[in-house]
């Protein structure tokens, strides 16, 4: 069995490891030559983790039989099982679709404007930025526009770029006093509060953090656009404009489209629509995982994040192997037990089995799996080998080893 995955983001990557493992012929259409730490570009962001750091090659995470095609996808044949790309057109006996998200910049402006953090283009750009604000700070000639730090989305990614850039911030007044003791941070929320699909206690910790550390934190507020020296917003109070030059933008994500796909395959969101099974409706020899669906238990929806994703290419690949020995496919059933978040250097937050943990215990929490995902894409054995984190969906790869 020929198994075509395009894609090589967490899920992406997951389900050819471990179809790879079990001796399928795997073919990985990815254009990029390194797979992306997303957890880290926050810390890279703020220069408390090296460039280095933020990705792997994919030449040290694919076994030596997985062919692994440095292209984009450009059209799918859903029926045909057949994926063009720049170079070639490709066969398959199952299609496996994890081609990602992106951000989010529907905001007039701020796709020109705005600084994003979410492919390693990104982050060179934001640093770059930082460099240049360095040296203006350097000859103290730095516009204060540029010392306004503006963070859009108070969603994980928000908060934890704005609690990074708290730390570094704190690090610039003690190396250049004068001009620096002028930054301030401020992180808008469209929503009532942070960190919405958290429970409300953690939100609240978490906003009482910001205030502490002197975020100027603006809830139920809209940037209804970005202009070269501002944003524009709505808020309780009305709108306002917000000189700043420094504009960083953590507003959401939205799945990556392939450049030619056959109508009729995503949701009102721009899912793409399947079954329980993660298989495409329809296209019964087609799955999709990652942040290409949303993760449904019934009638719960759950945002796509890098656990989910993980779990669903674990039930993808599954059910690729059942599919081979002539055994029934299972369901993917969503369920988030254990997720943590890192506010810089020794405090976070962490969720584990209910309970919530603060501070360091939180922040250790979260580093932990950080270092444990880097090891089992490594080695991917650790990553089966460890539920607490990594939960298999059955025992079913049992019968395989």
């Amino acid at each position: 069995m020929h198994v075509v995955v395009i894609g090589g983001g967490y899920a992406g990557l997951r389900v050819v490891q471990t179809l790879a493992a079990h001796n399928l012929q795997v073919t990985l259409i990815e254009p990029r030559s390194e797979h992306i730490l997303r957890p880290r570009l926050v810390a890279a962001a703020a220069g408390r983790v090296p460039l280095r750091d933020v990705s792997l090659p994919y030449s040290r995470l694919l076994d030596s039989k997985v062919r692994h095609i440095k292209a984009n996808a450009l059209r799918i044949d859903l029926e045909a099982l057949e994926v063009e790309t720049d170079s070639e057109t490709l066969r398959a006996d199952r299609l496996v679709l994890a081609v990602g998200s992106e951000g989010r910049l529907s905001v007039p402006g701020a796709a020109r404007y705005s600084l994003p953090l979410y492919t390693l283009e990104d982050l060179q750009q934001i640093l770059n930025h930082w460099s240049s604000l360095e040296e203006a700070l350097k000859r103290e000639q730095c516009d204060l526009k540029l010392l306004r730090w503006v963070i859009v989305g108070g969603g994980l990614v928000g908060v934890e770029l704005a609690a990074e850039l708290v730390h570094l911030a704190r690090r610039w007044r003690k190396r250049y006093g004068g001009l620096a003791d002028a930054i301030q941070i401020h992180l808008v929320q469209r929503s009532d509060r942070l960190l919405p699909e958290w429970p409300a206690s953690v939100s609240d910790w978490v906003l009482r953090w910001f205030r502490r550390h002197r975020v100027i934190v603006q809830l139920d507020t809209q940037v209804k656009r970005v202009r070269a020296d501002m944003a524009i917003l709505d808020g309780p109070d009305g709108g306002e404009e917000l000189a700043t030059q420094t504009l960083l933008w953590a507003g959401g994500t939205q799945p990556v489209r392939v450049e030619e796909e056959p109508e009729g395959l995503r949701d009102a969101q721009q899912f793409l629509r399947v079954g329980s099974d993660c298989r495409m409706v329809d296209y019964p020899y087609v799955y999709a995982v990652g942040d290409s669906i949303l993760p449904r238990d019934g009638e719960k929806n759950y945002p796509p994040c890098g656990q989910l994703a993980l779990r669903a290419a674990e039930v993808v690949a599954t059910n690729i192997l059942a599919e081979q020995q002539g055994q029934s496919t299972i369901a993917f059933v969503p369920s988030v037990d254990r997720i943590a978040l890192s506010l810089g250097a020794f405090d976070g937050v962490a969720l584990v089995d209910g309970q919530e943990l603060y501070g360091t215990a939180g922040w250790a929490i979260a580093q932990a799996a950080d270092l444990l995902y880097y090891n089992a894409v490594l080695n991917p054995l650790i990553g089966r080998l460890t539920p607490e984190i990594f939960k298999k969906p059955t025992t079913f790869f049992e019968n395989f080893s």
